[in-house]
């Protein structure tokens, strides 16, 4: 019976393992996406952007339309405000535009957003920040943002139909605070690999001890 349970550990383990190889693939994948769409000139189509055009390019044009939420988040591994404002292109869509980060929203005084100034806009298309866990929500009424999602948009602008996607700017010139870099903003954790290692160790101890005790078993 003991070495039965030593033996679906290690097959539970060896499993583990190979998912971790498997999510290993798609990291590499996601990292080489990353770097050709962000070292490539590859232009999204604003008509139809999906998740796979995450990273490329696009051109946009319109203007902004209010004035920015406030995003609590990490840049260089510090706390910082990002400062997000809604932009309608010409066409009537809607994005959200990442204009810098700050430290302190309560000193963000800045005499004009550009309100309802035309602009052309050219940045890389960046998805909504994965949502915190239940218990942490966005106060909208002192405009603090937690996590980004469609509902609470609507309730805040009264807009229903922004798109899930966030726009970083490649020019200086399109930020209010100060600049934030693509290659500091996205960051890919890639330690599947020493998982897949950890687990299929794991299976290898789990199946030794199974063949030690049916071998002491055989013996007595």
């Amino acid at each position: 019976m003991k070495a039965l349970f030593f033996v679906l550990f290690s097959v539970l383990f060896c499993n583990l393992g190979f998912w971790q190889v498997e999510r290993l693939k798609q990291k590499e994948q996601l990292l080489s996406d990353f770097y050709n769409h962000t070292n490539g000139n590859i232009y999204a189509d604003v008509a139809s952007i999906q998740r796979g055009d995450l990273y490329k390019t696009i051109r946009i044009s319109g203007q902004y339309i209010e004035k920015p939420i406030f995003f609590y988040t990490s840049y260089e591994s510090k706390p910082v405000y990002e400062v997000l404002q809604p932009f309608k292109t010409i066409s009537g869509q809607y994005f959200l535009v990442n204009r810098g980060v700050i430290h302190n929203k309560n000193s963000f005084n800045f005499k004009s957003y550009h309100i309802n100034q035309k602009f052309f806009l050219e940045g890389y298309i960046l998805g909504f920040p994965d949502k915190k866990p239940y218990f942490i929500k966005n106060d909208l009424s002192k405009n603090e943002w937690f996590y980004i999602n469609n509902n609470d948009l609507k309730k805040f602008f009264n807009i229903d139909n922004f798109q899930p996607f966030i726009i970083l700017p490649k020019a200086e010139s399109d930020f209010l605070a100060m600049k934030v870099e693509i290659n500091k903003k996205v960051r890919f954790r890639n330690e599947h690999f020493q998982y897949a290692i950890t687990w299929f160790s794991l299976s290898l101890v789990a199946l030794v001890i199974a063949a030690f005790i049916i071998i002491k078993r055989n013996k007595t």
